[in-house]
């Protein structure tokens, strides 16, 4: 994967459990979003780790005004970004 995307990026993954960690131990992804789908295999365990970077919480879809929410758990450094607008 690092061979087609080069260094420039980081990449990520929005999955289950088992997924994440699998991407994370393979050295594919730098980061992690951690669907809320807990009985996925191995979703309360990657949880639990605390290898995540965003973590999906219930109860999903969410109505704020009219507009479906999702709301998530996020750590410091989550794989945001910016772009230059210069």
């Amino acid at each position: 994967m690092k061979e087609v995307i080069g260094t420039s990026y980081q990449l990520g993954v929005y999955s289950d459990g088992i997924v994440c960690k699998t991407v994370l131990d393979e050295g594919i992804c730098t980061y992690t979003w951690l669907s809320a789908s807990l009985g996925f295999d191995g979703t309360k365990e990657f949880l639990k780790s605390g290898r995540w970077n965003i973590f999906q919480k219930t109860p999903l879809d969410q109505n704020w005004g009219g507009l479906s929410v999702d709301v998530n758990r996020i750590k410091k450094d989550f794989g945001g970004f910016s772009v230059p607008t210069t």
